[in-house]
């Protein structure tokens, strides 16, 4: 299929990292979740309490499921516990007890205390940015689709799906998928049937 990038921002869109692009912790996973109001997002995960937001702009977006650009602002989760912002960003409200909040000079490294990686501050934020449109490829095999339009929700739904991947932890010794991460944290085998099947046609 054509590469299609997800460019709409809305409220409930989950922000999180995905288990096929390294490790995940089901107990330390950043989890954000955006709000109505454009563009910004609740802290929801490990602990419900702050925001972040970003100034509003006009203009082309890309939105996927652990890295937008906001015009002038991006961001990304450059693993499962570190946020990089680059650009102007507001973080408010956070717990200094469960969050590490690092600025310098236009990035911002918001992380799960514990997990934080400052260095990231200085990262090469194209290189990680371009990384982030693997997903992008894992649809090269995925049927042709009519539309723009079409493609960019396919796209859409495939972020969506493989950010509920899971990579092995604990009892689970290969990969594993939950409903969303956020509320629904925990592991079905009805849902991650149906959520295989789904994966299976996306990504083959």
């Amino acid at each position: 299929m054509k590469k299609y990038m997800p460019d709409i921002y809305s409220a409930d869109q989950l922000f999180t990292f995905s288990g096929l692009d390294g490790e995940t912790s089901y107990f330390n996973m950043l989890t954000l979740l955006s709000r109505p109001e454009r563009f910004s997002y609740y802290v929801m995960f490990p602990q419900r309490r702050g925001e972040i937001r970003i100034p509003d702009f006009s203009g082309p977006l890309a939105v996927g499921g652990d890295f937008a650009d906001f015009g002038p602002t991006r961001m990304l989760l450059a693993d499962h516990c570190n946020l990089l912002i680059d650009g102007p960003a507001e973080v408010r409200d956070v717990d200094p007890e469960v969050y590490v909040l690092e600025r310098r000079g236009n990035r911002t490294l918001f992380a799960v205390k514990g997990f934080e990686r400052p260095n990231l501050l200085d990262a090469d934020f194209e290189a990680l940015r371009k990384g982030k449109e693997k997903f992008l490829d894992e649809l090269a095999d995925f049927p042709e689709v009519p539309d723009a339009a079409t493609g960019k929700a396919a796209a859409r739904a495939w972020a969506v799906m493989r950010n509920c991947i899971y990579a092995p932890e604990g009892k689970y010794k290969g990969y594993y998928i939950t409903p969303d991460r956020w509320p629904h944290r925990a592991c079905w085998i009805m849902d991650s049937l149906y959520q295989a099947i789904s994966v299976r046609h996306f990504h083959r």
